[in-house]
């Protein structure tokens, strides 16, 4: 009976792992995990977040904890039983006095950063397009780059419309879209990115504001970045301070006749 259920807990967490290995934010894509078989299975398919397989991960847990005690309190003494139980309480009590804020929560800094407000105050109610680097695009079954979430906090603040973002789901085809723009590998993986790249990319995403989050960025990679930055001629710093700068981008310098402006069909635009 427990053989059963440990195989039905580890059939759910090779789902909740999704299409392919990810260690410590890596993506191994020669790693391929049952999740990325799941869009073309008739009725799997319309699951779109595979972190959903948690629910009967953790009731399966539940499940395996309670006979796994059950036969280790069979032969107990009664003091023996009294310690165990006296702990689940403990735990569960625990839990629920920090509710409805985890633990988590307590460690987790929610003030926006001031060079979220820049934006906002120097665009004059104008609504233009903000690129947050390290660069993120997110999906329930795909994920490119090594931002933040929490950024999409940020955007209350500064009202601009995001470059990349997180969705429940997003087609291949959007992934699809920015793979095929000079340099938007560059921005996923944080590698050197050179001018003409930063150019292209620039111009194909109509991007108007620049904020670069000094802290993701190791010191080469950094340094490298903030070199192209400054050294172009359509970019303009309008802040920084020890974490963040930001920069204003000046549609109008950049060459018209970029190499590389890609078109997304109708159906996906929103979605990008």
């Amino acid at each position: 009976e427990l053989g059963v259920w440990i195989g039905a807990w580890t059939v759910f967490l090779l789902l909740c792992l999704g299409p392919r290995l990810k260690i410590h934010g890596i993506i191994h894509r020669g790693f391929v995990l049952p999740g990325d078989v799941l869009p073309s299975l008739p009725v799997l398919q319309s699951v779109r977040t595979l972190s959903r397989f948690l629910v009967p991960l953790v009731l399966f847990t539940i499940v395996i904890g309670c006979l796994l005690l059950k036969d280790r309190l069979a032969g107990a003494t009664q003091r023996c039983r009294v310690v165990w139980y006296a702990s689940a309480l403990l735990v569960v009590g625990l839990e629920y006095a920090l509710l409805p804020y985890p633990v988590q929560a307590q460690r987790v800094n929610y003030q926006v950063p001031a060079v979220y407000h820049s934006p906002a105050k120097t665009a004059g109610g104008k609504v233009g397009v903000l690129l947050d680097l390290p660069l993120l695009t997110h999906s329930g079954r795909r994920s490119e780059g090594r931002g933040q979430t929490r950024w999409h906090y940020y955007q209350t603040v500064h009202r601009q419309k995001l470059i990349g973002g997180v969705s429940s789901v997003l087609p291949d085809e959007v992934f699809a879209f920015f793979e095929a723009i000079p340099g938007v590998r560059a921005l996923w993986s944080q590698s050197a990115i050179d001018e003409g790249q930063l150019e292209a990319s620039l111009a194909a995403l109509h991007v108007d504001w620049i904020v670069l989050n000094k802290e993701r960025y190791g010191p080469a990679t950094l340094r490298a970045y903030l070199a192209t930055f400054r050294e172009s001629p359509y970019l303009t710093t309008f802040f920084e301070d020890a974490g963040y700068v930001a920069f204003s981008v000046d549609q109008s310098k950049i060459c018209e006749n970029c190499a590389f402006k890609p078109r997304l069909e109708a159906s996906h635009a929103d979605s990008a």
